[in-house]
């Protein structure tokens, strides 16, 4: 018994907890269906029909914050010569990898709450099956790498402000790496991936189950080299980078007030960025877990109101990205607000030129030709 016991583990907890909530979800639809065939259908589509809106709702409001969100960013830095550091275009590359997720996996999501996962049918179907599902790992796995290399950056740029690493500095190598990395760790979801069907005349795009077992050991892999080693990564290069700013003190005579804001200034990125850290791991931990116990623990009952929020929690952490960076990046709210003036009065230019050649008289106007006449003639 004792023997027994000591084998119980958090993960044998987890799945106990799962397959109670998924009974009690069985258990509320058929309660539900007492009162006789007609009500039990008339409830159930009731109940479906209100996930659906809610859920449709909510990932509209992420989509479009989202949307406007990391377009705002990308236009921003790259239009903006002082925000052109390699922070900030580690941080435009994450907002590019959170738009593939907005384009791609929030629209995916949506349509699984109407339709499941019927797909199309034919060679289409089974092209764009691996080609959507590949892009959403993608996307996911570049938004991880750039977050390990601007924690890299920082702690380069404030622990050994002096020492060069090419791969870090160099922007364009920094993104090279990343989605080379990226499109290589995440490749093998073109081939996992597969079109099945027809049952009941429709197809439906999953993963292979022949496949599964042995690919167990790559998504064991994914969680650890995609999830836990870059937390574990990046706090303690933040760690150490809190440890220098803490202690540091600035070489040279300067004013104290030099000297106050520059670390204010400095602490505020580190504050952004670990900020951006930890909303990342909240956010994706409940897929990740979702994900290790469907496919490693082979975990059958998951409720699917838990897989609903959990992918909604990950999904909406593209939306929180854009939102944070505006609150703690003083020079890109700066900047945002230098644009939107030179893009009104640039709308007022127009609508003053338009107003002027409004009020000219037309060519056709005999007081046009009178005008000329009479100071050709003077």
């Amino acid at each position: 018994m004792a023997c027994t016991s000591s084998k119980w583990t958090l993960y044998d907890s987890l799945k106990a907890i799962l397959k109670a909530a998924a009974q009690l979800e069985r258990m509320e639809t058929s309660s539900n269906g007492s009162n006789g065939s007609t009500s039990s259908q008339d409830s159930n589509r009731q109940l479906r029909l209100e996930i659906q809106i809610g859920m449709t709702i909510a990932y509209v409001i992420i989509f479009v914050v989202s949307l406007l969100g990391n377009t705002a960013l990308v236009y921003v830095v790259f239009k903006t010569r002082e925000l052109r550091t390699t922070t900030n275009l580690l941080i435009a590359n994450m907002a590019i990898a959170d738009l593939l997720i907005t384009f791609f996996a929030m629209p995916c999501s949506v349509i699984f709450l109407f339709v499941g996962y019927s797909w199309f049918a034919g060679k289409f179907g089974d092209v764009t099956c691996r080609i959507v599902q590949y892009i959403m790992a993608l996307s996911i796995a570049a938004s991880i790498l750039t977050h390990v290399f601007i924690a890299l950056e920082r702690f380069f740029c404030i622990v050994y402000p002096f020492k060069r690493v090419s791969i870090v500095k160099n922007s364009k190598i920094s993104y090279s790496f990343i989605w080379c990395s990226s499109f290589f760790l995440m490749s093998p979801y073109l081939y996992i991936y597969t079109l099945q069907g027809p049952f009941d005349e429709k197809y439906y795009c999953v993963i292979d189950e022949d496949l599964l077992k042995p690919m167990k050991v790559y998504f064991a892999l994914v969680f650890v080299f995609l999830f836990i080693s870059p937390l574990i990564f990046i706090a303690s290069l933040y760690t150490l980078v809190c440890r220098k700013l803490w202690y540091h003190k600035a070489p040279g005579v300067r004013s104290p007030t030099a000297i106050q804001s520059r670390e204010t200034r400095i602490r505020k990125t580190v504050k952004m960025l670990v900020i951006l850290i930890i909303t990342f791991a909240v956010c994706w931990f409940p897929a990740h877990l979702m994900h290790l116990l469907v496919y490693i623990g082979d975990v059958t009952d998951f409720p699917v109101s838990a897989q609903l929020v959990s992918f909604w929690v990950c999904h909406s952490h593209s939306a929180i990205n854009p939102l944070l960076v505006t609150i703690f990046n003083e020079l890109y709210r700066n900047a945002c607000r230098s644009i939107i003036k030179r893009l009104s009065s640039k709308s007022e230019y127009v609508e003053t030129a338009n107003l002027r050649l409004v009020s000219l008289p037309k060519q056709n106007d005999p007081d046009v030709h009178l005008q000329r006449y009479i100071v050709k003639d003077n």
